[in-house]
């Protein structure tokens, strides 16, 4: 019995240690588990501190960045401003009585008006704004033979689409001589209007001194091939300027700032002098004196190397 008795107390002994035992590990989990949630608590609330203080720095940085736009545009309409101002006592009677016509061959309508507008002050005699439209591109010979009637030889009556120099070569005679003494030419150009080739107001009864080439297209063009608004532009330019109609100081080109295909690589190709932002004060300057005479290409975008001309930044009178 006192054996029995022995093993009995020894077995309990051992099952108060196993107890314990589990008793403890389980304590020691739980602790590890909550030493384990306090750090991450306590990394996650760092972690979420970080981030808000990130927040914060972005939002300071961006409300910065959107200030310093603000300033900048403000400040860039102020110097627009200024320069608004300054326009008409720069450019006031530099062109006095020299006739002027208009031709636009772009897609902006509103570049035309900023040219007219560019005149305002300067003594200039707007005699004409002439639109050239994209239905003069596909003329035939039949149609073209039934503008210009007594003015050249009728072509043989064809469908096919051509040449269309000689109504562009009627267009400029007009513009050249004027049309008061020549109804047959004031007449073709009357009937390229009511087919809707070309429209114009003012009128073409006298000879013009001055022309300014309207471009700009609203198109994407490739590197290798023209906008058929470029097209046009060219052949207007060409036909400006052969056979001694008018000197290439005469004809000016401008262009809106935001033309999506530039006009000003064909202006220089053409020799002719040019403004990229007939839409800004700068630009309206830009355009009296470089029908005044002074040659250049110059503007706002990259790459135009003049912004003022000569007179006005010391370099010629």
């Amino acid at each position: 019995m006192p054996v029995f008795g022995g093993a009995s107390g020894s077995t309990d002994s051992i099952s108060m240690i196993t107890v314990r035992y589990h008793i403890a590990s389980l304590c020691a989990m739980i602790l590890m588990l909550g030493i384990g949630i306090s750090i991450g608590l306590i990394l996650g609330q760092n972690i979420e501190k970080h981030q808000a203080d990130l927040t914060k720095e972005y939002y300071h940085r961006l409300h910065d960045l959107r200030q310093e736009e603000q300033d900048d545009t403000a400040l860039l309409s102020q110097n627009r401003q200024v320069v608004s101002a300054l326009v008409p006592h720069f450019s006031r009677s530099l062109l006095s009585g020299k006739r002027v016509a208009i031709i636009r061959t772009g897609d902006y309508s509103d570049a035309a008006q900023n040219a007219a507008d560019a005149l305002s002050l300067t003594g200039a005699v707007l005699t004409s704004s002439i639109t050239i439209t994209s239905q003069l591109d596909d003329t035939t010979e039949r149609q073209r033979a039934g503008i210009l009637g007594n003015l050249t030889d009728a072509p043989s009556a064809s469908t096919d689409s051509g040449d269309n120099s000689n109504l562009y070569h009627t267009l400029v005679e007009a513009l050249k001589t004027g049309t008061s003494k020549h109804q047959d030419v004031q007449s073709a150009v009357d009937r390229m209007s009511s087919f809707g080739y070309i429209s114009y107001s003012g009128n073409l009864q006298q000879p013009v001194d001055l022309i300014i080439v309207v471009g700009g297209s609203s198109l994407q063009s490739t590197d290798t091939e023209y906008t058929n608004e470029q097209a046009r532009e060219k052949m207007t330019i060409d036909q400006l300027t052969s056979n001694g109609e008018f000197t290439d100081e005469q004809v000016v080109g401008c262009e809106p700032y935001a033309a999506v295909t530039s006009s000003i690589p064909l202006f220089q190709q053409e020799g002719i002098s040019a403004v990229d932002c007939i839409d800004d004060p700068i630009g309206a300057l830009d355009i009296v004196y470089a029908l005044r005479g002074e040659t250049g290409t110059y503007g706002l975008k990259q790459g135009n190397r003049l912004l003022l001309p000569a007179p006005l930044t010391g370099g010629g009178s």
